[in-house]
């Protein structure tokens, strides 16, 4: 029985390809029947380009982060750095107030430091001498009371002077006004 089908699947197939095959011949121009005529086609090669993508949308923008720039010391305005629409970096000046002026000052309390050091050094010298003498019973207890004062008083005048130097530094940097972090200036109030 198996034998039978075989036999007959094979015949059915040869009986298929004989009508498929047997018809009418096409021209030989290629044209179907029936059909327009051939149209002429226009060939290029293909090459890499690089491609312009644009989207053109309508619709509004907001900073991500937004800061007021102010001076944090007063004074007037020498010089504005940057414009509006201008690109700034973390850190780059945006402008400069009257900078010669706390710059002078710097230079004052560092010299104030440097006389509030010699000024403790002598101090703690004279102690020194005092101490060597009241030892020896030359010098008396108010004058070796005097000496520790006057050391005492001289380091804090030292320290006081070193704090003085730091306000001062501190004024002197800020009277370079820096941008905060990195954007784009949207708007400048203040003119040099």
């Amino acid at each position: 029985m198996k034998l039978k089908w075989r036999h007959l699947g094979f015949a059915g197939g040869l009986v298929a390809t004989l009508v498929v095959s047997c018809g009418k011949e096409l021209p030989r121009d290629g044209a179907t029947p029936g059909s327009a005529p051939a149209r002429p086609v226009r060939v290029a090669r293909a090459e890499m380009r690089p491609l312009e993508r644009a989207l053109h949308v309508v619709g509004t923008l907001q900073a991500h982060d937004e800061a007021m720039v102010a001076a944090q010391v007063a004074g007037q305005i020498e010089k504005t750095i940057v414009d509006l629409g201008d690109r700034v970096t973390t850190g780059q000046e945006l402008a400069l107030i009257d900078t010669a002026s706390y710059e002078a000052l710097a230079r004052q309390a560092a010299a104030n430091v440097a006389k509030a050091h010699a000024n403790a050094a002598n101090a703690a010298q004279t102690l020194k001498r005092v101490q060597e003498l009241q030892k020896d019973k030359i010098a008396s207890s108010s004058e070796y009371d005097q000496a520790v004062a006057d050391s005492e008083q001289a380091r804090a005048d030292a320290n006081a002077a070193e704090a003085a130097e730091a306000i001062a530094r501190l004024n002197l940097e800020r009277s370079h006004v820096k941008a905060p972090f990195a954007g784009a200036v949207a708007e400048r109030v203040a003119d040099s």
